[in-house]
């Protein structure tokens, strides 16, 4: 015979609410923060960064800082495509630093596809065809490493490469940390900012308004 026997069955209890668990009490979701905007670089007149700055300031709602002759650095916090319409600039481009010695290492996977990435993000922005020509401007630009990372951004975004100019500008330098710096061209090479410019082309959606 069993030990258990002669133990006695105890019976469910009645109703189930002794045996019914306690319901889970879920936390309240938490909002993720949105990505932040990529750093932009703002290309300007010799002896406008001071103007081009204050537009900066006031139209994107950015910190900006001039870093350079020319040249002016922010981060949007809204819309970065609003940066388009600036109209004291000359160029807008999106920047990458790649902790990297030397831009051969651009072509290892890693670094090409987020090289890659970032040219994606410019292209997204206007319809096919605004782009058809895709150049790099760097020192040593002529040289066979720049050729071969050329001739592969050029096959993955199927434009034509360009050694003299191109509608999709890449641009290499050095960075102050040791790196490599990427510049990428936000609008084709035939786009040109200004107060009498048209802010966009056929197919392409339209700008936000330049109203606050």
């Amino acid at each position: 015979m069993s030990p258990n026997a002669g133990a006695k069955r105890r019976s469910p209890a009645r109703g189930g609410d002794a045996a019914r668990p306690a319901p889970a009490v879920r936390a309240p979701a938490v909002p993720q923060p949105l990505p932040a905007a990529p750093p932009l670089v703002a290309e300007t007149a010799i002896g406008l960064e001071d103007v081009a700055r204050d537009e900066i300031v006031a139209y994107t709602r950015a910190i900006a800082f001039i870093v350079a002759p020319g040249e002016v650095r922010f981060s949007p916090t809204g819309d970065p495509r609003r940066a388009l319409q600036l109209r004291t600039v000359q160029a807008v481009y999106s920047s990458a630093v790649f902790a990297v010695p030397r831009p051969k290492a651009l072509l290892g996977d890693a670094h090409f596809r987020r090289l890659g990435a970032q040219i994606d993000a410019a292209l997204r922005e206007w319809p096919a065809g605004a782009f058809r020509t895709i150049h790099i401007a760097a020192a040593g630009a002529e040289s066979a490493v720049m050729r071969r990372l050329l001739a592969a951004l050029a096959e993955r975004t199927g434009l034509e490469p360009d050694e003299n100019e191109g509608d999709l500008l890449v641009r290499l330098r050095p960075d102050r940390e040791g790196g490599w710096e990427t510049l990428v061209r936000l609008t084709p090479g035939r786009w040109r900012p200004g107060p009498g410019a048209c802010r966009t082309i056929p197919g392409r959606s339209t700008p936000p308004s330049r109203r606050r």
